[in-house]
């Protein structure tokens, strides 16, 4: 063989070795990519489940809701001061009318 035909040879070779790797790291990135892509797939999927089972939850916890209708009964006590709560306090002549009209004393 000549010294042409080997230098050809080993470009063809170094070529196909090049072509070779360029294909198989083609390959790992699709797997790559076909991994992730899976793992999306599965986060989606169990997200939707997750989401359904709250929808499943929150439907039963409101069809659990009670309306109670309950009556209250009140009692009022009506305390009256006989003496001022407020000893110095100083009030003009109308204020003290207004006062004491308020109080029942006249």
């Amino acid at each position: 063989m000549t010294t042409k035909v080997k230098g050809v040879l080993i470009a063809l070779l170094v070529l196909a070795a090049f072509s070779a790797g360029y294909q198989v790291n083609e390959w790992v990135n699709k797997e790559k990519q076909l991994e992730t892509l899976q793992e999306q797939v599965e986060a989606d999927k169990d997200m939707r489940n997750r989401l359904f089972q709250i929808s499943l939850d929150t439907q039963e916890a409101i069809s659990n809701i009670r309306i109670e209708n309950r009556t209250i009964y009140q009692k009022t006590e009506r305390e009256i001061l006989k003496e001022p709560v407020y000893t110095e306090c100083f009030l003009t002549d109308e204020g003290l009318k207004l006062v004491n009209k308020a109080r029942g004393v006249e």
